[in-house]
This record gives structure tokens, C-alpha cells and sequence, in this order.
């Protein structure tokens, strides 16, 4: 019996991987506004606004190896800065060992994103300009921004905090949770946030304009701020004019209630 039991160990032993960490790091010096472009299959993001005139990528890889098991490319155009890191996911083995790939970027405070992980978190702070996030798999968060915002989740949740002029947040599984501040604006398109499964929560400066249009299929809106209605209003539809009117502000979700409130 003890003879067994001593080579069950040995094989569960023998079946652990030790994990180890990687680094690869590169600083792209730009003049002028940045586009940066980050993809990746398999990795959380995290992007911050600094006050140098240049791109700094830092890849951090536990458990795997830079080179082979992640593959790093990397290229400038002028103001443009493309980065992509492709990890070659690993088959499972008992013992669970850390596998995971981060990439922190700092960018220029004035900088145009476009951000895309197929599986991993994505997390952009005090970036002013023309965001685009994307993640087949992870939670969204952006804090302090100042400009466009179009963000997706396949699964996960979407919070998002600053002044907007442009506004699309989706995630098809989580709740959202926008906090527009003071100067922000909605254009002729209007402003879309939807989620098929998930609480919304939306607050808007005093001062915003806009022709209000929230619906759930499964829960109740309330609304904490003054709308001239212009239809149905309470219970799962409220339809209305904030501060005389304007663009659309739609907010839609399938399973969960909508606040909408002022800011």
C-alpha cells in the first residue's frame, strides 16, 4: 500500500511544472499624437497615459517562455506603434501552475488606442483620443478618459469613467457601468450601451442634452433625474427628453435592471 501510495506522488510529482517568469520590454520614441495598436490572443492589457513623448511595452510572461511559447512582434511607422504577442496556450496538467501574460503599456497622455485580446482583461487610465477596446473574454475598465470610446466584451463587464464625446459599450454577458463627467457631449449618432445579461448603470452631467431611450426585457428602469416624457415611462421602458433633448442616449439590456441618475 505504501508503495503505491509513494508512486502516485512521484507521478503527480513528476506532472507539476515549475513556473517561471519572462520579460520583454521596448521604448518607441514619437513626436507627434500616437496610434498605438496592441493584439494578442491570450493576455491582459493595461494602458496608461504619462506625461513622455514615448510608447513603453512591457511583457510579463509566468510560466511560459518568451520566444517560442510567446511570440512578440513589434514595428513603428512614423506615429504609429503596432504591437502583437501570441502565446501558445499549453495542455492541461494536473498540478495547475501559473500561465499567465500581462503587456503594460504607457502611452503619451494624448493617444489613439485600438486594443484587442481574444482571452484577458483590458484596462485603459487617464488616455485622452480615440479608443477602441475589444476582448472575446474579460472585464473592460477605463478610468479618466477624455475623448471616444468604443468598447466590447464577449463575457465580462464594462466599467467606463470620463468626459465623452462619442459613446458605444457592449458586452453580451455582465453589467456596464458608465459615469459621464462634465463636458461630455453626445453627437448626431448618439450614444449606445447595451448587454444581454446585466445590470446598467448610467450617470450624466447636470447639463446633457439628449433624447433618453432605455429598455429592459427582464427588470425595471429608474430614472433619479428630470425627463420630459415623450412616451412610455416606467417600468421596463422609459422614453424622454433630457434638458429639452437631442441625440439618442439608448441603453438596452436582456436580463437586469437600468439606473439612469446625474452625476
Amino acid at each position: 500500500m505504501r508503495s503505491k501510495i509513494f508512486l502516485v506522488v512521484l507521478l503527480f510529482a513528476g506532472m507539476v511544472v515549475p513556473c517561471s517568469a519572462a520579460d520583454w520590454q521596448k521604448t518607441f520614441t514619437v513626436s507627434g499624437k500616437p496610434t498605438v495598436r496592441v493584439e494578442t490572443n491570450d493576455a491582459s492589457v493595461q494602458v496608461t497615459g504619462s506625461d513622455r513623448h514615448e510608447v513603453q511595452v512591457h511583457v510579463t510572461a509566468a510560466g511560459y517562455r518568451i520566444g517560442d511559447q510567446v511570440k512578440i512582434s513589434e514595428r513603428q511607422n512614423g506615429d504609429r506603434v503596432e504591437v502583437e504577442v501570441h502565446v501558445h496556450r499549453l495542455a492541461f496538467v494536473i498540478g495547475l501552475p501559473v500561465h499567465s501574460v500581462e503587456i503594460e503599456v504607457s502611452v503619451p497622455r494624448e493617444s489613439d488606442l485600438d486594443i484587442h485580446s481574444g482571452d484577458g482583461r483590458l484596462e485603459v487610465l487617464d488616455v485622452k483620443g480615440n479608443t477602441h477596446l475589444a476582448t472575446n473574454d474579460g472585464r473592460i475598465r477605463v478610468s479618466g478618459a477624455d475623448g471616444i470610446l468604443h468598447a466590447s466584451s464577449g463575457d465580462g463587464s464594462i466599467e467606463a469613467d470620463g468626459r465623452f464625446d462619442a459613446l458605444d459599450v457592449e458586452t453580451h454577458d455582465g453589467r456596464l457601468r458608465v459615469s459621464a463627467q462634465s463636458g461630455s457631449k453626445i453627437s448626431g449618432s448618439g450614444w449606445n450601451l447595451s448587454t444581454h445579461d446585466g445590470r446598467v448603470e448610467v450617470l450624466v452631467p447636470e447639463k446633457l442634452a439628449a433624447d433618453l431611450d432605455a429598455e429592459t426585457h427582464d427588470g425595471h428602469v429608474t430614472v433619479d433625474i428630470p425627463v420630459e416624457v415623450a412616451g412610455q415611462f416606467g417600468g421596463s421602458r422609459v422614453r424622454g427628453k433630457l434638458n429639452g433633448g437631442g441625440p439618442t442616449l439608448r441603453i438596452r439590456t436582456g436580463d437586469g435592471s437600468i439606473h439612469v441618475g446625474r452625476n
